[in-house]
């Protein structure tokens, strides 16, 4: 393991060469180890100004896009970073993941892209699988691991475009490949993340037959992931419940404390146990008048006090607290819980792949763009 650079030491020698981008670089990932305000984007920064290399714009784009919420820069840096046409697939990835970014808006809710986006983050995961295969011989293998990440990744991006044949294809290529890398001794992916992704992919099919209408293939794959070590009843559940498995749903989350916002269980629950679910209910909604109160004397007491500041911000939750009494008493009043919307779709998700800094031993990635690689 190497030593950690006395910080000390670098800034005296930067002190007599100001304008070494690849020192400086040394320093942005010290501090990105031993945080000290923004002094990592400062000499992240400072590297870039020096020498617009592929390393240095690479590092600054990705640090600014998944460190400092500043995605906008981030992306055209990005952007000239494969203007260059990089020889590591360090940039690739970035440049995918940063337009997958894009499906979420400012307030985090996903939306779909048109199909070009999606074609081009395809594009870009093949482009960065033809680099792994460029990598040197002696470690190439530990790099080849990744291609389960791409794999499932591509899977996603065609999913999103409808392109479900090609969505499996992928998928099937990435649980091929984990199934290999378990039973091997060569892997550089930890035992239970592979399981987990594996899982995951599991969901993520069934998914795709659910659109397909195909309920036997998604119920199959679903009594399968049932029984994985990683598996999530309320995520399960929620599927289930798709396939009008209502009982099914509700007796797999009997013991988890499901709340609304679990949308398909809930309706689960109200299609299964009637009963139950009005008084439910019932509880949900004495819990939110007695709120109401408490809610009501701080209000009054705020008014007191002349806290105007206090005092609007608590009619604004009260008025909220009111809209959702009513909406409440209106379901109970019908007996009737809305099926809810069905966005299948946007629960397919990509994997991150973690750090894609040039340089950074600690998580032994590529030193540079030449594809040199922290073996030891």
């Amino acid at each position: 393991m190497a030593m950690t650079p006395d910080i000390d030491q670098l800034l005296s020698r930067l002190a007599d060469y100001p304008d070494d981008d690849k020192l400086l670089a040394i320093i942005a990932l010290y501090y990105m180890e031993h945080p000290d305000g923004d002094k990592d984007l400062e000499y992240f920064e400072r590297a870039y100004q020096v020498n617009p290399s592929i390393e240095n714009t690479h590092n600054l784009a990705f640090w600014l896009h998944h460190e400092y919420g500043e995605p906008e820069r981030g992306l055209l840096l990005q952007k000239q970073v494969m203007k260059r046409q990089p020889q590591s697939y360090f940039p690739y990835i970035s440049y995918a993941q940063m337009l997958l970014a894009q499906n979420y808006n400012e307030d985090g809710v996903f939306t779909l892209r048109d199909v070009e986006h999606y074609e081009e983050v395809i594009s870009t995961y093949q482009l960065a699988l033809d680099k792994i295969n460029n990598i040197a011989p002696s470690y190439r293998q530990s790099h080849l691991n990744k291609r389960v990440f791409f794999y499932k990744n591509i899977a996603c991006a065609y999913a999103m475009i409808d392109n479900f044949e090609q969505a499996f294809t992928y998928f099937e290529r990435a649980q091929t490949l984990i199934s290999e890398l378990l039973t091997g001794d060569f892997s550089s992916i930890p035992a239970a993340i592979l399981e987990e992704k594996y899982y995951e992919i599991l969901l993520d099919k069934a998914r795709l037959y659910i659109l397909l209408g195909d309920d036997s293939k998604a119920l199959t794959l679903l009594n399968e992931a049932r029984y994985h070590g990683d598996c999530c009843n309320l995520t399960v559940a929620s599927l289930y419940s798709r396939l009008g498995k209502y009982s099914l749903a509700a007796q797999l989350t009997e013991n988890e404390a499901v709340h609304e916002s679990w949308d398909w269980v809930w309706y689960a629950g109200y299609q299964s146990d009637r009963d139950k679910w009005r008084k439910t209910m019932n509880t949900a909604l004495k819990n939110e008048q007695q709120c109401l109160v408490e809610n009501q004397l701080e209000a009054e007491q705020y008014c007191l006090e002349n806290k105007q500041q206090l005092l609007k911000e608590k009619l604004n939750f009260i008025d909220q607290q009111k809209a959702e009494i009513n909406r409440l008493e209106m379901i109970l009043a019908t007996d009737d819980q809305p099926r809810p919307q069905d966005d299948i779709q946007q629960e397919i998700r990509s994997m991150y792949f973690g750090c894609l800094l040039f340089g950074c031993e600690r998580h032994r990635g590529l030193i540079d763009d030449s594809n040199r690689y922290y073996w030891h």
